[in-house]
């Protein structure tokens, strides 16, 4: 899958979409990926168009693993603190993904 959200990045560098609040967003395109590597992973219900709903659908197909329940899940998930506390670095650099993730 990662390979083809880095094609599909690519994609939108060289040729951009607009913005579609319903159709094109960030959700909508994630459940697009994931349903084009395993086809009916994640059904596309109106949980899938509201991004605030897809932890949840994510959790509930095992899509994102278990951490001891929902709520516990998201607070696992959580990289505020880190995010806030990680240095961007260098243009083309990995310090930020890697700080987030808590690999230095």
């Amino acid at each position: 899958m990662r390979t083809n959200v880095l094609n599909r990045t690519n994609e939108l560098f060289t040729e951009p979409e607009w913005y579609n609040s319903l159709m094109k967003t960030c959700t909508t395109n994630i459940v697009t990926e994931v349903n084009r590597v395993t086809p009916g992973r994640v059904p596309f219900t109106w949980r899938a168009f509201l991004s605030s709903y897809a932890p949840k659908v994510g959790w509930n197909r095992g899509i994102i693993p278990d951490k001891g329940g929902f709520r516990s899940t998201l607070e696992a998930s959580d990289i505020s603190e880190r995010a806030r506390n990680t240095e961007l670095g260098e243009a083309a650099s990995d310090v930020f993904s890697r700080g987030i993730r808590g690999r230095d």
